[in-house]
């Protein structure tokens, strides 16, 4: 009987603590319920908060983008990622194949092709080797695109924009470029190794 009663007080002392602990204090500061809804709407605020810093930091770094493809064979349907503001340095690379469009760029990059290879597939609505996504043309014929030294085959057209002047391609040079007729070379060992398991590669 006494050790009941002592389990007893013991069990009315920890409720008396948890119902004090999460009742409003009477000297006008909140404790309790009233701190733990300040914590959670706290962590919406900053979780909301960190979500937007995190998208304008992401606009800011793609704003700063400087970005060099070199040396790559490639079939897929695009084959660089998306230009997106920044600047763009495409060099030595061979383009086959591709089923939609080899470079594509929103959000006025500046893309500066230079000695690649670009060999259009055998689809007639598929021989352009530019494509601005999602942008009129009053809006992009803006944008410093070139094609310099490249060599375009089975009918591959680069469309180029803006302006011509070296100067404007400055930030999207980024090494110099070797001539396209050597790229088949240049390539010709490029992508991934065929290893085996349990064999030296």
């Amino acid at each position: 009987m006494a050790v009941s009663r002592k389990w007893a007080c013991v069990f009315s002392a920890v409720l008396l603590l948890l119902f004090v602990g999460v009742m409003p204090t009477t000297s006008g500061t909140n404790g309790g319920i009233s701190a733990l809804t300040r914590s959670v709407e706290t962590e919406k605020v900053q979780s909301s908060s960190n979500a937007t810093m995190a998208a304008r930091s992401q606009e800011e770094a793609d704003a700063l983008n400087e970005k060099a493809v070199a040396d790559n064979p490639e079939e897929v349907v695009s084959m660089v990622e998306m230009c997106r503001h920044g600047y763009f340095h495409v060099v030595n690379n061979d383009y086959t194949h591709w089923e939609m469009y080899a470079i594509g760029g929103s959000a006025e990059p500046t893309i500066n092709s230079q000695g690649n290879r670009y060999n259009a597939p055998v689809n007639p609505f598929a021989k352009e080797v530019t494509k601005r996504v999602d942008t009129a043309a009053g809006y992009w014929k803006n944008w410093n695109w070139r094609s310099e030294g490249d060599l375009l085959l089975n009918g591959a057209y680069f469309t180029p924009s803006g302006a011509g002047a070296s100067s404007s391609y400055a930030r999207a040079s980024s090494l110099g470029a070797k001539s396209s007729s050597m790229v088949g070379a240049m390539t010709a060992n490029a992508g991934a190794l065929g290893c085996r398991r349990a064999r030296q590669c």
